[in-house]
């Protein structure tokens, strides 16, 4: 099996070099590692080349699908790529993982892994903290027997493999009308390419994402995709009513109550404005995801 890694950043410099050095740990490696950045500056290039890893690093503008569907591009002739944000840490047996899940099961068309901790929960995870966290966790990939895959609605895009033959038969592409962060664009992809096979989680591909507070979007922005990408994935029938309203109504609500005393990583009120905006174009008949491009 062909396999690849494929990483989208913008202005994380560090936190990418940290990710890629832990790829190069990996007792499967990966036959290729694809970076979409946006500036030069974005990637430290003589650092992440002493890794001695088969990098290909490629440019595009801010925007996370537009970044995935660069490095889909490259990948002709490849079975399957691990999508990883640049601040998520695997487990060195995270590869070996992957490939024996979509070895054993044919009908698996993305899987995603177990996130023993999740920085995006709270005001992120220290690099030091997230190697600790990782090197603490047990359990090894020994052949292509796991225990049972958990069939889930949407795959989390800090860590999900692909398979490729389907992306490519069916011309499938990551929602370039959900721009900049591409808020559920990890929703978007899973439902569409679950008519093809099955979308799974597993406990064995395992690490830790950092959710390094920096490289994000306005909180305004923020707060209007918030409302206006569920709305979008429902009107692409994707997603039911019932979705969009307990993803919209659910940060909604958190982003009134929070804004009272918001904490110092998230910009509540920012993202508030934004849900209330969305609202009102909503109203007036015109939301539209690509709005945040011009706030």
């Amino acid at each position: 099996m062909k396999l690849a890694v494929g990483i989208a950043t913008t202005g994380r410099r560090e936190a990418l070099s940290q990710a890629v050095a832990e790829l190069a740990g990996q007792t499967r490696p990966a036959d290729r590692v694809v970076i979409c950045a946006v500036r030069p500056e974005d990637v430290d290039a003589g650092r992440l080349a002493a890794l001695g890893l088969p990098l290909d690093i490629r440019f595009a503008m801010a925007d996370l699908p537009r970044q995935r569907n660069a490095i889909l591009d490259q990948l002709a002739g490849f079975d399957a790529v691990l999508f990883l944000d640049d601040d998520f840490l695997v487990r060195p047996d995270y590869l070996a993982a992957v490939e024996a899940i979509l070895a054993a099961h044919a009908d698996v068309v993305l899987v995603t892994g177990t996130v023993l901790a999740d920085g995006a929960r709270n005001a992120g995870i220290p690099f030091e903290a997230a190697r600790a966290i990782l090197a603490a966790s047990s359990g090894t990939v020994d052949g292509p027997a796991e225990p049972e895959l958990e069939a889930v609605f949407g795959a989390y895009g800090c860590n999900m493999a692909v398979r490729l033959a389907p992306v490519f038969a069916a011309g499938l592409r990551f929602n370039e009308n959900l721009p900049l962060y591409g808020w559920l664009e990890d929703l978007d992809f899973s439902r569409r390419i679950a008519r093809h096979g099955r979308v799974v989680r597993s406990v064995l591909p395992r690490g830790v994402h950092m959710a390094i507070k920096s490289g994000r979007v306005s909180g305004r922005r923020y707060g209007y995709s918030q409302v206006a990408n569920p709305v979008d994935l429902y009107r692409e029938g994707l997603i039911p009513l019932t979705s969009v309203l307990s993803q919209a109504g659910r940060n909604l609500a958190s982003n009134l109550v929070r804004s009272l005393a918001p904490e110092a990583h998230i910009d509540r009120r920012g993202r508030l404005r934004g849900n209330f905006r969305a609202l009102a174009d909503l109203a007036r008949g015109r939301l539209s995801p690509r709005a945040i491009l011009d706030m």
